[in-house]
């Protein structure tokens, strides 16, 4: 979809097989990550959508009636540059249609060079004290904090996520086992009987 380096990508998803494979692949492409809260009202995420200036936006199926009312916005400020993932919509690229089109542009594509001071995500604040406010994480310091010994995580760990990926608290176990070459379950929804099965 044309993603240079430095451009922003933003996802209005819930955690997903779909949706992690596109972040790191964003992370790839030398892009920046805006994970938007499945939990904010369609206003809240119209202002962080313009206040990000992303140049694509990924939306899960899930989503698509919490936007219902924003839509027609969401579809002018993205024309043509909106993925949906497990739902078909005209005027937007299908997830499943776009990774088996045969489109040799993604694997011809070199890896970016990446630079500890190159934008990494753009998370938002809760917006408990006004309206949400832009947090942005670079490579340094996310690659610090993935690498900390302390954590003991190793090629034998396993951590099970139930959180979004607009969350620090899914993206920093993530990043931290994926690092130390674990392996990340994800649950899409948490419910309590269902994690502890999980956990077993």
């Amino acid at each position: 979809m044309g993603v240079q380096a430095g451009d922003k990508v933003a996802f209005i998803t819930t955690i997903s097989l779909e949706a992690l494979p596109t972040f790191f692949g964003v992370i790839a492409a030398g892009a920046c990550t805006v994970p938007l809260a499945t939990s904010a009202t369609p206003a809240a995420l119209l202002g962080m959508l313009r206040n990000a200036d992303a140049a694509v936006l990924v939306v899960s199926a899930d989503m698509v009636p919490v936007l219902a009312d924003i839509m027609p916005e969401i579809e002018a400020m993205f024309a043509g540059r909106l993925v949906a993932i497990g739902f078909g919509q005209a005027g937007w690229q299908t997830w499943s249609d776009w990774m088996t089109s045969g489109d040799t542009r993604a694997t011809a594509a070199p890896l970016a060079a990446l630079s500890p001071d190159q934008d990494f995500n753009l998370v938002y604040s809760s917006g408990t004290t006004g309206e949400p406010k832009g947090i942005l994480h670079r490579h340094g310091m996310r690659s610090r904090q993935a690498r900390r010994p302390s954590f003991g995580l190793g090629a034998d760990s396993v951590m099970i996520l139930a959180t979004p990926i607009y969350s620090n608290t899914t993206l920093q176990p993530m990043l931290a086992t994926l690092a130390a070459g674990g392996t990340t379950v994800v649950m899409p929804k948490f419910k309590a009987d269902a994690y502890l099965a999980l956990c077993e």
